[in-house]
């Protein structure tokens, strides 16, 4: 799989994440609260996005195989 595309589905997988924490938050909190959270939560995965793309890449460099014991 190429990284473009591992790029893309964990795009739309933290999406739905931020989206997920967002409607939960505004049940438990309010609307309020929900949307302080917004920015933190956006941030969480950003840094997700791109630390998993490094350690998909370098994995991926190594010729890391996880099929060998």
């Amino acid at each position: 799989m190429g990284i473009l595309l591992a790029g893309l589905l964990a795009s739309v997988g933290l999406l739905c994440m931020v989206i997920g924490y967002f409607v939960v938050e505004i049940f438990l909190y309010s609307m309020g609260p929900a949307l302080a959270s917004l920015p933190g939560n956006l941030l969480q995965a950003g840094a997700s996005l791109v630390l998993g793309l490094l350690l998909v890449l370098a994995l991926h460099r190594s010729s890391f195989d996880p099929k060998t014991p």
